[in-house]
């Protein structure tokens, strides 16, 4: 039992001794009928506000504060202010009542007993004192106070001091903003927190957080903080903020009984109601078609959602960190789109390109796709593996290397991302080991790398390696400077399997030196899967010396 059920009790006993002697009330004088007052209302504010606050039951809103659920409390505010007064306003109708049909002698006296129980709430909800809290919160929370704040300093303000405090506080809702801007959204995110679990002010930190979330220079830090901090039911409610709001929710899959998980954070209250015009089967609000269709791309694949993400944040071009966030999301867009082997091979023949700087939330998405290059790298070789059987074999291990990716030391909203990653690649390479096939691998060489002044032929020999048939094979070079082709492309129509040919183009050289022609060779199986490789050779031109480099293979698929 803590402090909260101590005073639940002593409120308990000093409701029910007031009531209790309230039998002896006929016989005392009018003189006496003012201590009654005081003494009934005072019983009936401590056991109101000790039941409102106390942990003896779930319900108390001290238990709020050890639990960190502040679902309790998403309607405490006003909830207190109107028990507080309407307990208070019935006593006072009853006693009213009453009076009406006893003596005059004690009917003076209970009208007396009325009139100090109708006080009773504007003395214990404070609102004699309202003028004069508003004015120290005024100057707790001046804007000079935001670039010196502590946590010290937070908890000795006017809505810490007084807890049960339940009407709004000028200034708090503009100080919780500031703290933003001056110091981080982290600063921010924290303050809100402890101001919802701490005191009655949740109107004003409420929309300190909706603010936050939707303006242009915090929008999507505090969003991602949001993300990363806290779980889903407290996530859902950001997605009402704006387009941030719902590029960086829809992201988190729905989980199993996730409106059981704990509120840490009062954002919104989700889903919103529908206002009355919205009830209308002919009428629809934006906003509802906006929810409708979050809703719907929630429940849809990775990569439809991560898709659904960019495209809201299409209009939010000028937000700080957009860029950032778009690189990201587009990135793991290439990995979620994954459908066949292929594409995996594509990734794992290029290494992922992390920005050298990027916000600190995002860094477990870049750690994640990171990783997952790091255990795909050996798919290199694959396309030199002969038999199905090795290829299975092969793709069975990285299986196994890909679901022992557990990111335990990431938050959750990028753990779960990640896993979900993995499960469908797992998809895509348990197709593939039934499919296990031969693939096409072309090589490419420079067969005469020394050339002449002026317009002349150059050469291109293609091999084909494998027992697969290339057909549609397409040289492409790129401009290189110093030399002109007059003709920068040249096409074959098929190549069987273990035979290799010339294809042909035309340059011409002005200047002698040594250039790097650089190209891409493209082509496909009969089955329609393509082939590419990007080359380059060295060459020169009027020197007496030569040498050719290896072609630098990067095969795509």
């Amino acid at each position: 039992m803590g402090a909260g059920a101590g005073a639940l009790e002593l409120a308990g006993a000093l409701a029910l001794a007031g009531a209790s002697s309230f039998i002896f009330f006929p016989l005392t004088s009018i003189e006496q009928a003012p201590i009654w007052g005081i003494v009934l209302a005072f019983s009936f504010g401590i056991g109101i506000i000790a039941g409102f606050f106390g942990d003896s039951s779930s319900d108390g809103l001290w238990t709020v504060k050890t639990n960190y659920n502040v679902d309790l409390k998403t309607t405490s505010q006003t909830t207190f202010l109107w028990i507080l007064s309407g307990v208070f306003f019935v006593i006072f109708l009853a006693i009213k009542l009453v009076s009406q049909v006893l003596s005059d002698d004690l009917n003076q006296k209970l009208n007396i007993l009325a009139y100090f129980i109708l006080l009773a709430p504007i003395v214990w909800t404070g609102l004699l004192l309202y003028p004069f809290v508003a004015l120290i919160a005024l100057w707790q929370f001046r804007h000079s106070q935001v670039q010196t704040f502590t946590p010290e300093k937070l908890h000795l303000t006017a809505p810490f001091r007084w807890q049960s405090f339940a009407y709004p506080l000028p200034g708090l809702r503009r100080y919780l903003f500031q703290l933003a801007q001056q110091h981080d959204v982290v600063t921010a995110l924290m303050v809100i927190q402890q101001v919802q679990l701490w005191t009655l002010q949740m109107a004003a930190s409420r929309k300190a957080a909706q603010d936050l979330a939707s303006h242009p220079e915090t929008a999507i830090a505090f969003c991602g903080e949001m993300a990363i901090q806290t779980n889903n039911a407290t996530l859902l409610p950001v997605s009402l903020t704006g387009n941030v709001g719902r590029a960086v929710v829809v992201l988190a899959k729905p989980q199993y009984e996730e409106n059981e998980q704990p509120l840490a954070l009062w954002v919104d209250d989700f889903p919103p109601p529908t206002p009355l015009l919205g009830r209308l089967p002919f009428f629809t609000t934006q906003k509802q078609k906006q929810l409708k269709d979050f809703k719907k791309n929630r429940q849809s694949s990775l990569s439809e959602r991560l898709e659904y993400a960019l495209q809201v944040l299409q209009p939010c071009q000028d937000y700080q960190d957009i860029i950032a966030y778009q690189t990201l999301l587009s990135t793991w867009l290439q990995y979620a789109k994954i459908k066949h082997l292929g594409d995996i091979l594509s990734i794992a023949e290029r290494s992922v390109s992390v920005p050298p700087e990027y916000p600190q939330w995002m860094q477990g998405g870049w750690t994640i796709l990171q990783d997952i290059t790091n255990q795909i790298t050996e798919l290199k070789n694959y396309r030199r593996l002969e038999s199905a059987e090795a290829r299975r074999q092969y793709l069975t291990r990285l299986q196994k290397k890909l679901s022992a990716l557990e990111w335990k030391n990431l938050p959750n909203y990028w753990a779960n991302i990640g896993k979900e990653l993995v499960t469908d690649w797992t998809t895509v390479l348990d197709k593939a080991k039934k499919q296990a096939r031969n693939y096409l691998r072309l090589e490419i060489d420079l067969p005469k790398n020394s050339l002449l002044l002026g317009k002349q032929p150059l050469n291109l020999r293609v091999h084909n390696p494998t027992s697969l048939v290339a057909e549609h094979l397409l040289i492409q070079m790129q401009e290189t400077e110093g030399l002109f082709w007059c003709h920068d492309s040249t096409k074959h129509p098929i190549l069987e399997g273990g035979t290799h040919t010339d294809l042909h183009l035309e340059c011409q050289i002005l200047t002698p030196g040594r250039y790097t022609i650089r190209g891409q060779l493209t082509a496909q199986d009969l089955d329609g899967n393509p082939f590419q490789q990007p080359f380059d050779f060295q060459i020169t031109a009027a020197e007496a010396a030569a040498f050719i480099k290896s072609p630098i293979i990067n095969p795509t698929w």
